[in-house]
């Protein structure tokens, strides 16, 4: 089973698409780290999505409340959720606590590194 974005992927057609695969990346790098040290789903991800609970209106509680049972899941469960490429997965990563283990200086470079080698995507 493949846990990523396959070469097909990187022809994307529009703008979004090419924000959710970089997406995906950036989640492939964050479980990377989260299978170096578990312990930061509940050092780093748990806190943070109880953060945002407590701020989030009624419509956006339903997706964090399926992170919740997501972060919960044995680590390769927790993966194989994470990172599949359906349309719901696809959305339920946009809010994602995931990425949040990765420091903002690994972030940018995710994102520099994405530019580099998938070309700069602009809106449509």
């Amino acid at each position: 089973m493949s846990y990523g974005p396959t070469e097909k992927d990187f022809m994307v057609s529009n703008y979004h698409q090419w924000l959710d695969l970089r997406n995906l990346a950036m989640h492939r790098c964050a479980l990377d780290r989260i299978r170096q040290d578990h312990s930061l789903i509940e050092t780093i991800i748990r806190p943070t999505l109880k953060g945002w609970m407590s701020k989030c209106d009624a419509s956006g509680i339903r997706c964090l409340k399926e992170w919740e049972s997501i972060i919960s899941l044995p680590f390769d469960e927790l993966k194989t959720a994470c990172l599949k490429t359906d349309e719901r997965t696809t959305a339920l990563r946009q809010s994602s606590p995931i990425p949040c283990v990765l420091s903002n200086r690994e972030r940018f470079a995710i994102i520099n590194l994405w530019r580099i080698n998938h070309g700069e995507k602009k809106p449509d």
